[in-house]
């Protein structure tokens, strides 16, 4: 029986060998033009996640005018200690300068942490500047940065972080919810449950903001896992959860 689309055609009209060879070499060069595509695809998301560790010790600052004969690195300083309440040094930055804009009296500054952990000091007193015109982001690939954008078109007049943020309430509001019946049921069903009511609250849409979520953002959604986690086997509120991470699936 033929089971090509040239065999059938060579089996009902007698069609040359060369028509069948013809079509397998389209196959071939299909198969070879998909396979080449799913190889760029995944050197792209692999170039793009080391990029972005690159970035990890890394902000910008928006919107702080420019100055004559300025260093950033001081700017940085008295922004953090001013504006933030955080108290850095010199030592604290491995680099910092002023980038390319349309205004050129406002250009953005990328800074360099020495340590993530004091990078992500400064980022977690971002909300202390609100209702000023400084504007401190993470420091993105182009990827990540539309990929933001699509979130932010997608969510509507609120805020990426607003609407996560409602993601987070309305997963702690339905776990508690659950909560009190936890000592009747059994491992299992309390892991369909968190699952199903508190879990599900991040599903929709992970493929566009998971990239886009800064350190803060991940390390909030990683204590609504953990709550879970406390619900599911009895953990008390101080200790670890790791153990039972691979139990959990």
């Amino acid at each position: 029986m033929p089971k090509t689309r040239a065999e059938t055609l060579c089996a009902i009209f007698g069609a040359p060998n060369e028509l069948l060879e013809m079509e397998t070499y389209q196959d071939k060069t299909k198969n070879l033009e998909m396979e080449i595509e799913s190889v760029k695809k995944g050197a792209n998301k692999y170039k793009d996640e080391l990029q972005q560790y690159t970035r990890l010790n890394s902000l910008r600052v928006f919107n702080i005018p420019e100055k004559p004969g300025e260093c950033t690195d001081n700017v940085i300083i008295t922004l953090c200690k001013e504006k933030l309440g955080v108290d850095i040094s010199v030592a604290d930055i491995d680099c910092s300068h002023r980038l390319p804009a349309r205004e050129p009296n406002l250009k953005p500054i990328i800074v360099r942490f020495v340590s993530r952990n004091v990078k992500k000091l400064v980022y977690s007193k971002n909300k202390l500047l609100k209702g000023s015109h400084i504007v401190i982001k993470e420091d993105l690939t182009k990827e990540r940065i539309q990929l933001l954008k699509q979130a932010s078109v997608k969510y509507g007049s609120k805020t990426f972080k607003d609407q996560i943020s409602n993601y987070i309430s309305r997963a702690y509001q339905n776990l508690r919810k659950i909560f009190p019946h936890r000592s009747s049921l059994h491992i299992e069903t309390k892991k369909r449950l968190c699952e199903a009511f508190v879990l599900s609250q991040f599903n929709y849409g992970v493929p566009v903001y998971r990239a886009a979520l800064d350190n803060v953002t991940s390390g909030r959604i990683q204590k609504v896992q953990n709550s879970c986690l406390r619900y599911v086997y009895w953990i008390r509120k101080y200790d670890h959860v790791s153990h039972n991470l691979v139990d959990s699936g």
